[in-house]
């Protein structure tokens, strides 16, 4: 299944942010692509990645303690000369809720970079 998600919603940025974490975070937005157990697959906005963890926007409802499958793609002005995904498997540690979206605290709990993609 291919799913696309707009690449338009911010100009990707890396540049770290102050941080109190163990840590540290890059202030960046990129599109990620999610996958659930129950074969769901959709869209959302990934910012304040670091190693460990990061944070999503999405517009579906989840509870803590579930676990995903993930693809976030770094583009070229990120990473230099290609683009790269990783592919992820997090928990959701945390749910921000607003009326219309839903904010994600998320674990990665293992990634694996994949080939890059032109």
């Amino acid at each position: 299944m291919r799913v696309q998600c707009d690449q338009t919603s911010r100009k990707p940025t890396a540049t770290r942010s102050a941080e109190r974490r163990g840590a540290s975070r890059f202030a960046i937005a990129l599109p990620v692509v999610i996958h659930r157990a129950n074969g769901e697959v959709f869209c959302g906005i990934a910012r304040d990645i670091s190693a460990s963890g990061l944070y999503v926007k999405v517009r579906r409802r989840a509870v803590p303690e579930s676990n995903l499958h993930f693809l976030l793609t770094f583009p070229r002005e990120v990473v230099g000369a290609c683009r790269l995904m990783a592919s992820c498997e997090g928990t959701i540690l945390r749910r921000d809720v607003t009326k219309r979206t839903e904010g994600w605290a998320l674990r990665i709990d293992r990634f694996e970079y994949l080939r890059a993609v032109d």
